[in-house]
């Protein structure tokens, strides 16, 4: 149960619209919706907002909400003075009211407790050996060039892929079901455009138009698909499923099945690469995967807001919410709560208890919730087996939704295990103490001297496995001796640097001019020294000194 609470004043009911304007109407709301989500919370968790709608973004008050039998999705108290009052003459918002998302009970019900019947957990298994063999395929070009939008390259292909052969759409056909499920998905969006509301009418009639024949030609011969098995299927009283009923559990399965698994899978990999202790946590222990998976559900849904309606007066932390009322439920807000999560802005893959909010609850409860964590299990196992040191390429470009506030793309490059070698004697760690009095031992005697190249370099190491690291080259008359870890306090210049591009330096993938001009070397101190530490780094004795270091150090 929520906790009672007094009604907000002036002040907290101003700063929850303003918090709420920003995050429905601006750029900033866009890119970090998680800030506002924390300030219409603290200011005022149930609020009725100027625009006439209701939002809620704490746990509890969420969770109460949602368990109320008076709480439902009415589609026309929902769509109430939205597009002039003719919303049902779109056939894009037709289709939507007649999704079972948009049902209630007693029919919602009964359409469930079928579809139960046949979508099993047993249906659901049976697809790991599909699930592993499509994403090897999808992967391994991108595996193959070490770099690539996983997004759109791998995981919307995946995820389409999957809920294709479970309602049995031929595999070539699946591609020309993708945009017209994101052209319909708009429909989804608090705002949509004229331009984008045809758009979504025209993927409507065409996917109707392909559902119905995809029926049709299951009735005239059934296969081994969630559609042939719902064909069949009946309750005690021996209700079925119509022919209308079957097009519209096609469109849902796709639609539903493909964006939020994509999504789900996309924001697991972005989360890895942005925590790389967290990535390396659930790398060496893998029994950290479910709740590693439950964090990323809880951390970044791929739904933000689930639209609700009620039928009667609702109490939620003793503010009273009126019959026929239109309610935002802002799982993602729910999620961060700090009063049901600690540190609620921290992604930890060990954290216990999660229970986000990310799939519902209630009677809408999410139906494809098994499916789509058996994806994230074989990929997120298949990516921490094949590869390590994933990293973002390119900043994040983010959708203008607000329901599912997403990015466009995911570009990220990484390192195949294959490439590490196996400890063996004599090698060393990179930039370990040993690493560095290696790079020591290189005596002066063995490097040509350049008199008037003497300086003193302290290096930054972020990212490392070990946490931030700091180390020191000591250069004299152009050859290196010293090095160490710890600061120096008299260097000439300090360079920070993500462990990954000291490697790629290291390795000779990343070229020493590139590294400074790229800004991946990030340089203060007297940059007119930085002159002579190019003589050094681009001598070839230095090179052919790392080269024969390389080639036993592991990393």
């Amino acid at each position: 149960m929520t906790t009672p609470r007094t009604r907000p004043d002036t002040a907290a009911e101003h700063a929850a619209n303003e918090a709420f304007a920003e995050l429905l109407f601006s750029p900033e709301g866009l890119a970090d919706p998680y800030s506002r989500y924390r300030r219409l919370r603290e200011a005022a968790p149930v609020h009725r907002s100027t625009l006439g709608t209701w939002v809620l973004t704490g746990y509890d008050d969420v969770d109460e909400f949602l368990r109320s039998k008076q709480v439902e999705k009415d589609i026309h108290i929902w769509m109430a003075n939205r597009f002039s009052g003719e919303w049902e003459h779109h056939q894009a918002l037709r289709k939507l009211a007649a999704n079972l998302l948009w049902t209630n009970p007693p029919e919602h019900t009964r359409m469930r407790r079928l579809v139960n019947r046949a979508f099993s957990e047993k249906r659901v298994l049976e697809h790991r050996a599909f699930i592993e063999r499509r994403f090897e395929e999808l992967i391994a070009p991108v595996a193959e060039a070490g770099e690539g939008d996983v997004c759109n390259q791998v995981f919307f292909p995946l995820a389409l892929s999957v809920v294709a052969d479970l309602i049995g759409v031929p595999q070539d056909e699946a591609p020309l079901l993708r945009d017209k499920i994101r052209d319909f998905q708009r429909t989804f969006e608090p705002g949509m455009t004229a331009s984008e509301l045809l758009k979504a009418d025209q993927a409507a009639k065409f996917l109707d138009d392909y559902f119905a024949e995809l029926v049709r030609s299951k009735q005239r011969r059934r296969g081994d698909d969630l559609v042939s098995a719902l064909l069949d299927i009946e309750d005690d009283g021996g209700s079925r499923l119509d022919f209308d009923d079957l097009v519209q559990m096609c469109h849902m399965v796709i639609a539903a099945g493909s964006e939020t698994t994509t999504f789900f899978l996309t924001n697991g990999v972005r989360l890895f690469a942005e925590h790389p202790d967290q990535a390396r946590l659930v790398s060496e222990d893998r029994s950290l995967l479910r709740s590693a998976t439950e964090e990323i559900l809880r951390y970044m849904p791929s739904a933000h807001m689930i639209p609700r309606t009620t039928a009667g007066p609702v109490t939620v932390g003793g503010v009273e919410i009126p019959a026929g009322a239109r309610v935002m439920v802002w799982i993602a807000a729910a999620n961060r709560d700090p009063l049901r999560f600690p540190d609620p802005d921290r992604f930890d893959v060990t954290r216990k208890d999660a229970a986000p909010m990310s799939y519902g609850l209630g009677t809408h409860y999410c139906l494809g919730w098994r499916l789509a964590n058996l994806q994230a299990e074989v990929v997120f196992s298949a990516l921490f087996d094949r590869f390590t040191d994933i990293e973002l390429t390119e900043p994040l470009r983010h959708r203008a939704r607000v329901a599912f506030p997403q990015i466009e793309a995911l570009r990220i490059r990484f390192r195949r295990r294959s490439e590490q070698r196996p400890t063996a004697p004599g090698t060393v760690r990179f930039l370990s103490p040993e690493y560095l009095a290696a790079m020591e031992s290189l005596a002066p005697s063995e490097q040509p001297a350049i008199p008037h190249v003497n300086v003193k370099v302290q290096f930054r190491a972020t990212e490392a496995p070990e946490g931030e690291v700091d180390y020191h080259l000591l250069i004299e008359k152009g050859a290196v001796v010293g090095a160490g870890r710890g600061p120096l306090v008299d260097a000439d210049l300090e360079i920070t640097a993500r462990y990954r591009d000291l490697l790629d330096f290291q390795s000779t993938r990343l070229d020493a001019t590139e590294a400074f001009v790229s800004g991946r070397f990030a340089v203060s101190g007297d940059r007119a020294k930085l002159l002579e530490l190019m003589m050094v780094l681009q001598s070839g004795t230095y090179h052919q000194y790392v080269a024969e270091l390389w080639e036993r150090t592991t990393w």
